[in-house]
């Protein structure tokens, strides 16, 4: 038995916010456009690849900018434009990771620990004597 496959893994910054959009017949989803360079600085391209993702995502605190590794499905067609033959490639992703929403998490969780410790009171689990201090 042969399988086929057509797969795409890109790591990319978004190029803008996450909107939700309708199809013509009703159901929801979000496009992302996803920018990936490549290339040597004095020679760099960007190449734009358009995600889309079912409304069951939830992209809510997705952002402009944030860099994202998507694993997905590709679909390609070519088109004509301006009498040139073209091809456009689709990603509908399966394995994502908004890896700057994680940092963003992890240093939200981080700062909410750090304040928990910074004002603990509870000074019951020290063994040294507590000097006495006299403001004057």
């Amino acid at each position: 038995m042969s399988m086929n496959l057509a797969k795409i893994h890109i790591r990319g910054r978004l190029g803008q916010d996450p909107v939700l959009s309708e199809s013509k017949t009703g159901k929801k989803y979000y496009r992302l456009s996803v920018a990936v360079n490549s290339g040597m600085e004095d020679k760099k391209k960007t190449s734009w690849f358009p995600v889309y993702f079912s409304e069951k995502w939830n992209l809510e605190d997705w952002k402009k900018g944030d860099l994202v590794d998507i694993e997905g499905d590709i679909k390609t067609e070519t088109y004509e434009k301006d009498e040139v033959k073209r091809m456009s490639v689709t990603v509908f992703p399966q394995n994502v990771l908004n890896i700057s929403l994680a940092e963003r998490n992890r240093d939200k969780k981080s700062a909410e620990l750090a304040k928990e410790e910074e004002f603990s009171t509870d000074f019951e689990d020290i063994d040294e004597d507590i000097p006495d201090i006299t403001i004057q």
